[in-house]
């Protein structure tokens, strides 16, 4: 659980590359915290969702000049 909670702490500083690191190393060890997936998930769909905002702004960015 201690990798768990070192991908916690990078989540919330905002390094989602480390946070996956430390996520997908607690679940793939002996024993797995099964609550790591969960948080992997999540990540996963913050990241998707800032994705998604950032090309939505670069869009209009790109609009804006044109026009």
């Amino acid at each position: 659980m201690p990798l768990n909670q070192l991908g916690t702490l990078c989540g919330r500083s905002n390094s989602s590359a480390d946070a996956a690191f430390f996520y997908l190393l607690c679940l793939s060890a002996v024993h797995p915290f099964e609550g790591a997936k969960d948080n992997l998930q999540i990540l996963f769909e913050r990241n998707e969702k800032r994705f998604l905002e950032l090309t939505k702004q670069q869009t209009k960015n790109r609009n804006d000049k044109a026009s």
